[in-house]
C-alpha cells in the first residue's frame, strides 16, 4: 500500500439533488464551485430514477469533465403525499461511500476551501442553526416529536440565526456534513434521518410538519444515534435571501463565507461576491452569465434547441 494513500475515513463525498427538469442550472454552478476548491474530492449528483434520463447530454457533459457521478434513487411510496424536500434525505440514506459527507441544497456555492478532515469528527452532526424558528415555537410541540421514540427532550439548546431566538436544536438542513458511519443499528446516519423522517409523517398527532419535516427529524435523529451535535456560525451556511439591513451586508463583506446558501440568483446582487455564479460559468463553460445558459437549458427541455452541444469553456474543452 502507498504511504500517501488515504484511508476510508479521511475521504470526502459532496453530495446534492437534481430533479430535471428542475435545479439543472443551480446543481451545475454548485458542481463547479466544489471542484474549483476540490480537485480530487468525489461529488455525487442524486436524481430520482425515473428523472435520470432527462438530464440533456450537454448538461452531462459538464458534470463527466468536472467527475460528477449521477446516482438514482428511488422515492416511490416513501412520502405520502410526494414530498420533495425528501430527497435530501433519501440520497443521504442512499449514499453508502464512508468517509465524510457533505450534503448540499442545489441553490449553494462553495465560496472559500476548508479542510473536511480537520473539521469532521466522528459521532458528530454539523450543522448551522435555523435562522428562525419555523417550527416547534413551542417546547411543547418538541416533546411530543421526541416521545414518538421514546426520547426525552434534550437539555441542550441553540440559538437561531436571524431571529436570535432560543431554541430547541433545530437547524437549517441546506449544509449538513458528518462522518459516513453506523449509527444506532442503522447502516448510516442518511438512513436514521429517513426512517425518523418517515415516523413523524405518518405520525397525526404532530401537526403542520411539512416543508419543515427534513429540518424536524434532523436533531431527532442525532439524539437517536447517540450522536453530538456541532453548531457551525452562518458562514458555512450563509443565507443571503433574508440580510437586506445595510448594517448586516456590510458585515458580511467584511469577511468571506465559506458556502454561500443563496436561494434565488439576484440575492446575490447586495453582496461583493455578487459576480461569483458569472465567473464559475465564465471558468468552466461557454457562457457568460446566468441567462444564457438559462436559456440554453430551458430550450433543450421544450425541445427548442438541439442536445448535445459541448458547452465546456474551450480550454476545459480541449482537456476533456
Amino acid at each position: 500500500m502507498e504511504t500517501n494513500a488515504r484511508s476510508d475515513a479521511d475521504t470526502t463525498s459532496f453530495i446534492f439533488m437534481i430533479d430535471p427538469p428542475k435545479i439543472m442550472l443551480d446543481s451545475l454552478i454548485l458542481a463547479m464551485s466544489i471542484r474549483k476548491h476540490f480537485a480530487s474530492e468525489s461529488i455525487y449528483a442524486y436524481c430520482p430514477e425515473d428523472k435520470v434520463a432527462k438530464i440533456p447530454e450537454s448538461v452531462r457533459g459538464i458534470f463527466e469533465y468536472l467527475g460528477v457521478i449521477v446516482a438514482p434513487i428511488s422515492n416511490r411510496n416513501l412520502f405520502n403525499p410526494e414530498y420533495p424536500h425528501g430527497n435530501k434525505i433519501i440520497a443521504c440514506a442512499a449514499h453508502n461511500k464512508k468517509g465524510n459527507v457533505i450534503f448540499l441544497d442545489s441553490d449553494t456555492v462553495i465560496y472559500s476551501k476548508f479542510s473536511p478532515s480537520g473539521i469532521i469528527k466522528s459521532d458528530t452532526l454539523y450543522a448551522v442553526p435555523a435562522d428562525l424558528k419555523s417550527w416547534g415555537k413551542s417546547d411543547e410541540e418538541w416533546r411530543e416529536a421526541y416521545n414518538l421514540f421514546g426520547l426525552r427532550l434534550p437539555d441542550r439548546r441553540i440559538t437561531t440565526v436571524r431571529s436570535r431566538q432560543t431554541s430547541v436544536p433545530y437547524f437549517n438542513a441546506g449544509m449538513i456534513a458528518y462522518k459516513n458511519t453506523e449509527a444506532d443499528g442503522f447502516q448510516s446516519f442518511g438512513k436514521i434521518w429517513l426512517d425518523t423522517a418517515i415516523a413523524l409523517d405518518n405520525e397525526s398527532a404532530i401537526l403542520d410538519k411539512r416543508p419543515w419535516l427534513d429540518q424536524i427529524a434532523l436533531p431527532i435523529s442525532i439524539e437517536r444515534a447517540g450522536w453530538q451535535f456541532n453548531p457551525l456560525d452562518e458562514r458555512w451556511n450563509l443565507g443571503v435571501n433574508l440580510i437586506r439591513d445595510k448594517n448586516a451586508i456590510n458585515r458580511v463583506n467584511q469577511d468571506d463565507p465559506i458556502i454561500i446558501h443563496y436561494h434565488h440568483h439576484q440575492h446575490m446582487s447586495r453582496f461583493k461576491f455578487k459576480n461569483y455564479l458569472r465567473d464559475l460559468l465564465a471558468e468552466y463553460t461557454c457562457f457568460q452569465n446566468i441567462k444564457s445558459i438559462r436559456k440554453a437549458i430551458n430550450s433543450i427541455t421544450e425541445g427548442t434547441q438541439k442536445d448535445g452541444e459541448c458547452w465546456l469553456n474551450k480550454k476545459h474543452d480541449a482537456q476533456a
